[in-house]
């Protein structure tokens, strides 16, 4: 999902294969590690900051430069070890970098991955109200506006986040060129 000087990906959460795989595709030297803070059917992993952040600590502690917490409300622990340590979370499905809850942590989060839900209901909506509503699965990926990224902070260099903007391939490809302030 990313790459760092010391090719380090450390993920927490539900989508670890897809994440790691598409990692090893833009770069088969870095390092994977992948955890779970609960198993199905528990998930109170989802919501357990505390637990987020010991694991993260962990994480930090055997090498990662950066972790996606794709764990929802876990993060918050992640951002908090990330910021303590002087390392780089990133969030997910929304901007946590301007979150109340992780004010004091901001400064560590890289960037957020984003579930463009707007973009899904707005396309919806418009095409029920033009009589041309389908039925069924439908897919928002890049191309179709539906998944995204934030840039908050500035962390992202420029030249970097021009090419993921121009990018067609799923946000999992995309690399990004970290710069710790």
């Amino acid at each position: 999902f990313f790459s760092s000087r010391r090719r380090h990906t450390r993920l927490q959460g539900d989508w670890s294969s897809d994440v790691c795989s598409s990692d090893l595709s833009v770069n088969p030297k870095i390092k994977i590690q992948s955890t779970y803070i609960s198993n199905p059917p528990d998930f109170s992993g989802f919501n357990a900051p505390d637990k987020g952040y010991e694991a993260a600590k962990g994480m930090y502690q055997n090498g990662a430069d950066v972790i996606y917490s794709a764990a929802g409300g876990t993060g918050a622990g992640t951002h908090k070890a990330a910021f303590e340590l002087g390392k780089w979370s990133i969030g997910v499905d929304a901007d946590e970098a301007l979150y109340a809850s992780n004010a004091k942590y901001k400064t560590a989060i890289l960037t957020s991955m984003l579930k463009r839900v707007d973009t899904a209901c707005n396309t919806f909506v418009q095409a029920a109200l033009a009589g041309r509503s389908k039925s069924g699965t439908q897919i928002f990926g890049l191309a179709q506006k539906g998944l995204g990224y934030t840039t908050t902070g500035g962390y992202l260099r420029d030249r970097k986040s021009t090419r993921l903007n121009s990018s067609h391939l799923v946000i999992s490809y995309a690399v990004f060129c970290l710069k710790k302030k």
